[in-house]
C-alpha cells in the first residue's frame, strides 16, 4: 500500500479559477472523493489541504506536510481557467516532473482515465523543468498536478456537472492506485460473443493461458501472471491500457488563470497577446512600468498577486511598501518601482 498527500488547489483568501464553476468550491469536493476511494482501496492518505491564507503559505503549507508525512506521491488537484468566455471543450491535463517516470506513468493514467469520461486530453505538461511550479519542485516526492478541466469551457463544465465530483475523483484515485476500484456490489458479468485471449502478446498463440467470454475474468487471469494480456477477437490489445504519455512542452511559465487574467487587460489596453495563461517574452515586454500614483486594472492585479488587501486599483503607499518588501524577498533592488525585473519575478 502507499502513503499519498492530496490537496486541494487554493484556498478562498487566495481564490484560483473562477467562471463557470468556482475552483476551490469543486476542487475541494475532488480531493474528498479521491481521498475517500484511496483510503477504501487501503491507502494511507494525508489531506494537505489548507485553510484560508496567501498564496505563498497555501503553497508552502501542502508541500510542507506532504514532506513531512514522507509520502510517496503528493496529488495538488486543481481546476484551469485561460480565458473569460470559451464555448467548447478545452479539456484536462497533468503537471509532473517529466524526468520522474513514475510521475509519467501515474500523470498518464489520470489522462487517460479523465479521457474515458469524455474530457479531451491535453497531455503532460513540464512542471518542473521548463515551468515552474512549487507544488513539483518544491515536494521531495513524485508529483502530479491534475488540472481536472476548463471553469470558462461550456463543455467541459457541462461534461464535469452531469459526472459529479465523485466520479471524477474516483478516476484519479483509480489512476493513483493503478487498479479499477471494485464497486460494493458487482453487477452480473456481461458475456460477449467474442472471446478475449489472455497472452504475451498477439502473435505469440502458444503463449496462451485461456479465452473467456467474460472480460473481467480474462483480465483477472492477466493481473495474476505478468507480462500476460488480453486480446480481442481481432488481435486488439484491450487490457492493460497501453500508457502512452504525451509530453506537452509549452515555452512559458504558467502561474494559473491569473496571467490569462493579466493578459486580457494588457490586451484591453492595446497589446496583442495570445490568452493562453502562459508567461513568455512577448506578455513580459507588454507589461508597463506601475510605480506610485498608477491606477486601474493592471494595478488591481498587481495588488491581487501581492495578496494585498485593499485591492482598490490605486498605487499608493501600502502598495509601495509591498512592492518593496517583495523585492526585498526576491532579492531586487526595493525601488518600489514595477519594472522589467520585478515583472518578470511577479510571473514566474
Amino acid at each position: 500500500m502507499s502513503k499519498d498527500a492530496i490537496r486541494g488547489g487554493h484556498n478562498y483568501q487566495s481564490p484560483g479559477a473562477s467562471a463557470l464553476l468556482d475552483e476551490v468550491t469543486e476542487d475541494r469536493l475532488v480531493c474528498a472523493s479521491t481521498i475517500k476511494y484511496l483510503r477504501a482501496a487501503g491507502d494511507t492518505v494525508i489531506d494537505c489541504t489548507p485553510g484560508n491564507c496567501n498564496q505563498s503559505a497555501d503553497l508552502k503549507f501542502g508541500t510542507d506536510k506532504a514532506n513531512n508525512s514522507n509520502a510517496d506521491i503528493y496529488g495538488p488537484i486543481h481546476f484551469n481557467k485561460a480565458y473569460d468566455k470559451y464555448v467548447g471543450a478545452i479539456g484536462s491535463e497533468v503537471w509532473i516532473n517529466s524526468k520522474n517516470v513514475k510521475a509519467v506513468e501515474v500523470g498518464t493514467k489520470i489522462l487517460n482515465n479523465l479521457e474515458a469520461l469524455g474530457f479531451k486530453n491535453r497531455g503532460l505538461k513540464d512542471g518542473y523543468s521548463v515551468h515552474h511550479l512549487h507544488d513539483i519542485r518544491a515536494s521531495n516526492m513524485t508529483a502530479i498536478l491534475p488540472e481536472v478541466c476548463f471553469a470558462e469551457a461550456t463543455e467541459d463544465v457541462a461534461l464535469y456537472k452531469k459526472l459529479g465530483a465523485d466520479r471524477v475523483g474516483k478516476a484519479i484515485a483509480e489512476a493513483i492506485l493503478g487498479k479499477d476500484i471494485a464497486p460494493q456490489i458487482k453487477a452480473t458479468p456481461v458475456i460477449s460473443g467474442q472471446m478475449y485471449r489472455v497472452r504475451k502478446s498477439w502473435v505469440d498463440g502458444g503463449s496462451q493461458l485461456g479465452a473467456f467470454g467474460v472480460l473481467d475474468n480474462a483480465k483477472e487471469m492477466s493481473d495474476k501472471n505478468i507480462g500476460y494480456e488480453v486480446y480481442n477477437a481481432i488481435g486488439a490489445q484491450i487490457y492493460p491500457t497501453k500508457i502512452v504519455a504525451k509530453v506537452t512542452i509549452v515555452p512559458a511559465t504558467r502561474v494559473n488563470n491569473s496571467i490569462a487574467q493579466l493578459q486580457s487587460e494588457l490586451n484591453r489596453q492595446g497589446a496583442r497577446l495570445i490568452v493562453d495563461g502562459f508567461y513568455g517574452p512577448l506578455t513580459l515586454d507588454a507589461c508597463p512600468t506601475v510605480r506610485v500614483g498608477a491606477t486601474g486594472e493592471i494595478t488591481r492585479w498587481l495588488q491581487k498577486r501581492l495578496t494585498i488587501k485593499l485591492q482598490d486599483g490605486i498605487f499608493g503607499t501600502g502598495t509601495l511598501e509591498s512592492v518593496k518588501n517583495y523585492q526585498r524577498a526576491v532579492r531586487l533592488s526595493p525601488d518600489g518601482i514595477v519594472g522589467n525585473n520585478t515583472w518578470d519575478a511577479l510571473l514566474r
